[in-house]
């Protein structure tokens, strides 16, 4: 705020994820869990919590899957306009796509 580069920015709203598109990155197994647990049901998913290594630091929480879209959403929507920025010509948004496609990879890999 003390530089006042809020002035400059322009804010994108990204669409949050479906299923169908973050079964792109995950597996069905994987997106259907966390549509369905939360933590009245938790008890019920200890198999697929130690699978996905979910609960002790990476808690489940009301909301959880709603999170995970908003989050992929925005992830998606970031590298969708740093594409269309760069095909465009605007070489500063090479780098938004190189940091999109870096930390992508890097989740992949996780």
């Amino acid at each position: 705020m003390n530089y006042g580069l809020y002035k400059k920015m322009e804010i994108y709203r990204a669409k949050p994820a479906t299923k169908r598109e973050m079964t792109q990155f995950h597996s069905d197994d994987y997106i259907e869990f966390l549509s369905k647990v939360t933590p009245n049901n938790m008890n019920q998913y200890q198999k697929e919590q130690a699978k996905y290594t979910v609960g002790d630091d990476c808690p489940i929480f009301d909301g959880l899957f709603d999170y995970c879209a908003i989050s992929a959403g925005g992830s998606m929507g970031a590298f969708s306009f740093g594409m269309k920025m760069r095909e465009k010509g605007d070489q500063k948004a090479y780098q938004a796509v190189t940091v999109v496609i870096f930390m992508i990879q890097r989740a992949r890999r996780a």
